[in-house]
């Protein structure tokens, strides 16, 4: 059940922490802004979905 909540907070922190960077990288958008988030987009969408399907995993 520990592990679940965990889990939870990670996959919501991860997700929180990447629409906050991609917004900042959108805001202030330039050539260098534009390469990071053409690595950073695919990168949190990854992250993201690993946290979930671990999340899965220790399902009760």
């Amino acid at each position: 059940m520990m592990i679940k909540k965990v889990f939870a907070v990670l996959t919501f922190a991860t997700l929180i922490i990447n629409v906050l960077a991609i917004g900042y990288l959108y805001l202030f958008s330039n050539y260098i802004a534009d390469e990071l988030l053409a690595r950073l987009l695919p990168l949190s969408i990854l992250s993201s979905g690993c946290f979930i399907a671990f999340s899965r995993l220790f399902k009760d």
